[in-house]
């Protein structure tokens, strides 16, 4: 359907300076600068808020004590296995044992989930403590010249894995009672809810 033809005359003889279009004023241009492209394809991220001081301080509890009980645990077990043949310098096993569960996420982990259980991080200690009974060997051999017996490295692997099992389960207890309640929502259907809520 064709427009009238006094309605073309008038669009092609309007004047555009008529009606000016407004100007943003320049301190707000300088202040902003020019706004970025949205792409209507590309799903834009969600940036999460900060936490509140109640998870902070949660957080941080577990995070200590749980770094406190693998620092004691690895310290106990150098004064009672190797206490023949115990050196100064194999302290730093602590600092080890503390900074390999930080790169494995051991310490990260907590807030993530929602079953804590210290059962579930034996195959990573076990692997973390044997690391560190190896280092611990090696590190003794080159410090004197007696050397480890097999039978002492294996007592200290498998005694290091069991303080620390111990040590972190009694740490989360001690945490969960130390810190604020925790809150969960819980979205799904009544059967899944129940199973998260036994």
């Amino acid at each position: 359907m064709t427009p009238p033809e006094n309605l073309q005359a008038t669009v092609s003889t309007h004047d555009a300076t008529a009606f000016p279009a407004p100007v943003r004023p320049r301190r707000f241009v300088k202040r902003l600068g020019t706004a970025p492209a949205i792409d209507l394809l590309r799903p834009q991220a969600i940036s999460e808020g900060a936490p509140l001081h109640e998870v902070r301080v949660r957080e941080g509890l577990y995070r200590r004590f749980l770094a406190t009980a693998d620092a004691f645990g690895i310290a106990f077990v150098l004064f009672t296995v190797l206490v023949q043949a115990f050196e100064p310098l194999l302290l730093l096993s602590v600092p080890l044992v503390i900074l390999l569960n930080k790169l494995a996420g051991l310490y990260d982990r907590d807030d993530l989930v929602l079953r804590r259980t210290t059962l579930e991080e034996a195959p990573a200690l076990a692997q973390i403590t044997g690391l560190t009974a190896l280092v611990t060997w090696l590190l003794h051999d080159s410090l004197t010249t007696s050397s480890l017996t097999p039978a002492a490295v294996l007592a200290f692997w498998v005694s290091a894995l069991a303080m620390l099992l111990t040590g972190r389960a009694l740490a989360r207890d001690l945490a969960r009672r130390l810190s604020p309640p925790e809150r969960c929502l819980m979205i799904g259907d009544p059967t899944s809810i129940q199973a998260v809520r036994e």
